[in-house]
């Protein structure tokens, strides 16, 4: 048997808003109670408090039946319909519990009609279009049928040709007549009802697609705000084309790798691993998002960011270059918290170049992805596998520490402080050496 799929967010609000129509129902039945309890008298009561009652346990009903797995979507259709069954019978079958019941037909000048609007009003917080039509049509179609047996009833009198010829006098008293129908009126009154069921309509629909959009821009914020840090989520979710067209421009690309993570993870159960890589990870995002930085993407126990994506910025290298210290700090801080519990420390070994890279979408229709690509990219990937015989906590590039003291060369001086420079380094699979600084371990 296929399994039953995940209700989306709007169905999730559709299933609420059934749930808070059905607590307004029974306050507004409520409300006619205490209403009827005012206007009518005893025992003629009891049957319009009965007829509440079978209201109440209509919308109860239908708020259980929807919670459960034999719920169909027809069935609020169909309850609708009951609903709107239910008033029309209440509303044109005599009380039996009268001593001196009226004239049926004196029921349509009690304008008790105007209580269909309780049915719409409640079924309009159900986000459904589909289903206040519906109800404009259940009370059309009841409401006629109704009328239907008003007219079809031997004693009905309505205006016709010869009520027309009357003289004024002969009018009043005509209809004065308890068996008097005004058709114009009862046709009036669907009328109305019909064009206020679609004014609703329309509403929920303008709601629903409001709440619509508004969902998918919750969505997109989110998505954005797992890559970018808030600031650059806000501001790339105000814009129709956030990443721009394909282009170069200069980045500072980092990467970051848990040292040694095989042997931890050998000597951890499962559970105990993706706890470790989720602390990892966190302390990793943290650091990237408070420097500004894209969180580009998560690689096993490490990690790749850039600085001065999707737009470049004033500060990227030094960004960068602070995000690495914060790195480190986050990690070292953790550490003196695990060693308190006995466990073994994680060093975290950190990279970072800064050079000209291509930006933009690639993949599939089916799968777009928005990449940084280039030589730079590969270069600080080479540069974070040296950290290991460099014996360094973070190796930067030359140019990125160019880069940071062309942005503020104050601020890039406190931050180069704790580095030192070595020898050139030959990168794999690239041509020529490469001037490196080193922090080593501490």
């Amino acid at each position: 048997m296929a399994a039953k799929p995940a209700p989306d967010d709007f169905e999730i609000e559709e299933m609420s808003g059934v749930r808070l129509g059905t607590w307004i129902r029974l306050i507004a039945l409520a409300g006619v109670a205490a209403l009827l309890f005012y206007l009518v008298e005893w025992p003629e009561l009891l049957f319009y408090l009965g007829c509440l009652l079978a209201f109440g346990a209509s919308g109860v009903a239908q708020h259980l039946l929807r919670r459960s797995s034999v719920h169909r979507s027809w069935h609020k259709y169909g309850f609708v319909l009951l609903d709107v069954a239910l008033l029309t019978l209440t509303i044109t079958v005599s009380n039996p519990l009268a001593d001196n019941p009226y004239p049926p037909q004196m029921d349509l000048r009690i304008h008790n009609f105007i209580y269909v609007f309780l049915i719409v009003s409640a079924v309009a917080f159900s986000y459904s279009i589909r289903l206040v039509l519906w109800t404009g049509l259940s009370i059309a179609l009841c409401w006629s049928l109704a009328f239907a047996w008003y007219l079809s009833l031997p004693d009905t009198v309505i205006e016709d040709a010869a009520f027309e010829a009357l003289d004024p006098q002969a009018r009043l008293a005509l209809m004065l007549d308890p068996h008097f129908i005004d058709v114009g009126v009862a046709v009036q009154d669907l009328a109305v009802t019909l064009i206020v069921t679609m004014a609703i309509g329309g509403l929920v629909w303008r709601s629903r697609r409001i709440a619509l959009r508004q969902a998918r821009l919750v969505r997109e914020r989110t998505n954005l705000g797992r890559f970018f840090s808030p600031r650059i989520a806000e501001e790339l979710a105000r814009h129709d084309d956030p990443f721009g067209a394909v282009r170069r421009q200069p980045v500072a690309v980092l990467f970051c790798d848990v040292v040694g993570f095989t042997g931890l993870a050998e000597a951890l159960a499962p559970d105990q691993v993706i706890a470790l890589l989720q602390e990892v990870h966190k302390r990793i995002e943290e650091a990237v998002f408070a420097h500004d930085g894209t969180l580009d993407k998560y690689l096993g126990d490490g990690a790749m960011a850039t600085f001065g994506t999707p737009r470049k910025g004033p500060c990227d290298a030094l960004n960068a270059l602070a995000a690495a210290h914060a790195m480190q700090g986050s990690m070292a801080a953790w550490n003196v918290e695990r060693q308190t519990r006995g466990e073994a420390p994680v060093r975290l070994s950190v990279a970072i170049h800064h050079g000209e890279v291509v930006l933009g979408d690639v993949g599939s229709e089916r799968r777009l992805e928005f990449a940084v690509v280039g030589d730079v990219v590969n270069v600080a990937s080479r540069l974070e596998e040296l950290t290991r015989p460099l014996d360094a906590d973070i190796v930067i590039s030359l140019d990125c520490a160019e880069a940071a003291r062309a942005e503020d060369p104050a601020a890039a001086e406190r931050l180069l402080a704790p580095f030192e420079t070595t020898d050139a380094q030959q990168i794999r699979g690239r041509v020529g050496d490469i001037e490196v600084l080193v922090l080593r371990r501490s």
